[in-house]
C-alpha cells in the first residue's frame, strides 16, 4: 500500500458517509460497518502559512454489520476539502456526502476532518425510512491502496422520531 498523508486522511472521509440506520423508536441504536471504494484528489491548492488545501472525492459502497439494515449495500459519494500542513498533517476540514439505499432512498451527511485524523459525521436529513433520523459517528481509515482504493470503518448511533 503506498499512503500520502493527504489521501489517507481524505480515506477516512469517505467512509464517514456510512450512516447504517435501520431501528424505530426513540432510543439509540448501534450503527456500525465498512465502506469500500475509491478516492481522488481533484485540486492541491496552496494556501498561506506552508499550509495546503486539498479537494477530493469519494466514491464508496456502504457494507452494514446487519444485513437487514436499510442502508446495506448503498451507494455514497462526498465532495471535501482538507487543510493539511506543509509536512502533511491534517489540520482540519469539512465536507458533505449523500447516498442512496438500494431501496430508492437518499441521505445526506456532514463531514469534519478534525486535526486528529478523525472524520467526524453528523446525519443531515433524508427520504423515506431515513426522515426523521438523527445519527452521528466517526470513521477510521484501515487500507488505501496506491490506485485510489480504500475501506475504512464507520462507528455510532442514530436514533428515530
Amino acid at each position: 500500500m503506498n499512503r500520502s498523508p493527504a489521501s489517507g486522511v481524505a480515506a477516512i472521509s469517505a467512509a464517514a458517509l456510512t450512516l447504517a440506520l435501520s431501528a424505530t423508536g426513540a432510543s439509540a441504536a448501534d450503527l456500525s460497518g465498512h465502506v469500500a471504494g475509491t478516492q481522488k484528489e481533484t485540486a492541491s491548492i496552496p494556501l498561506s502559512g506552508d499550509r495546503v488545501a486539498k479537494r477530493m472525492r469519494f466514491k464508496v459502497n456502504v457494507m452494514t454489520d446487519d444485513a437487514a439494515n436499510p442502508f446495506n449495500l448503498a451507494s455514497q459519494e462526498c465532495m471535501a476539502t482538507y487543510v493539511f500542513s506543509k509536512d502533511g498533517a491534517p489540520l482540519g476540514g469539512n465536507g458533505y456526502c449523500d447516498g442512496i439505499t438500494a431501496t430508492g432512498d437518499i441521505w445526506w451527511i456532514r463531514i469534519e476532518l478534525g486535526a486528529d485524523g478523525m472524520v467526524r459525521w453528523t446525519h443531515l436529513g433524508g427520504t423515506g425510512q431515513l426522515d426523521g433520523i438523527t445519527a452521528s459517528g466517526t470513521t477510521k481509515n484501515l487500507a488505501e491502496f496506491s490506485d485510489g482504493k480504500v475501506i475504512a470503518r464507520f462507528e455510532g448511533t442514530y436514533t428515530r422520531k
